[in-house]
């Protein structure tokens, strides 16, 4: 006695249900008691008893047949594309493309961009406003003694000698230096003091 068997349509090498649905017509018509099974989702099988029917060069025949089909549509659609190119005058298919304005002006870009950098301008202070004072100087390499007019508050001046031409640089006196030097040796003379007392 023959069992009943099932066989998935991928093994068979068909894809679709309607595939697989002309299969079990055509055995069935050959008196083949065979059904089509499927849960709706993934598996889809075969079943019944098929021992001595080969089955998987009747699919593959079917397979062939439906492609065969297949292509004599695409055959067919070709065929219908050539016809109408020809029909149709070159001048409706290849047509001029309307040309487009250029835009003088780039569109501002939309979305992550940079941010130009904008640089502050340096204020211009007239030499007239300032208060100046008058700084004697020693050029170290002729020796001649010369005032200069400074504005107040530069801590280190840039001068160049009206006799030879070199540069003379000179420091203000009350340096940042200086001023924490002076605030140290007044807070030792306290400390001093408050030991002594």
């Amino acid at each position: 006695m023959s069992e009943k068997k099932k066989i998935y349509i991928e093994d068979l090498g068909l894809k679709t249900d309607e595939e697989a649905l002309d299969f079990v017509r055509k055995l069935r018509q050959a008196g083949v008691s065979i059904f089509y099974h499927t849960d709706g989702d993934k598996d889809r099988w075969i079943g019944g008893v098929f021992e001595e029917i080969p089955i998987l060069p009747m699919a593959l025949k079917l397979k062939i047949d439906f492609l065969e089909k297949e292509i004599s549509i695409i055959k067919s659609e070709i065929a219908e594309l050539k016809t109408t190119l020809k029909t149709t005058p070159p001048s409706e298919i290849l047509q001029p493309l309307p040309e487009l304005p250029i835009e003088s002006k780039p569109k501002p870009m939309s979305g992550f961009t940079f941010k130009p950098r904008e640089e502050k301008a340096t204020p211009i202070i007239s030499e007239t406003n300032q208060p100046t004072i008058d700084i004697s100087f020693n050029c170290p390499s002729c020796g001649k003694t010369f005032t200069e007019k400074i504005p107040k508050g530069k801590k280190i001046v840039e001068v160049s000698c009206p006799n030879c031409g070199s540069l003379i640089y000179k420091k203000k006196w009350w340096t940042r230096r200086k001023v924490i030097g002076l605030t140290l040796l007044a807070v030792g003379i306290l400390f001093l003091i408050w030991l002594l007392t």
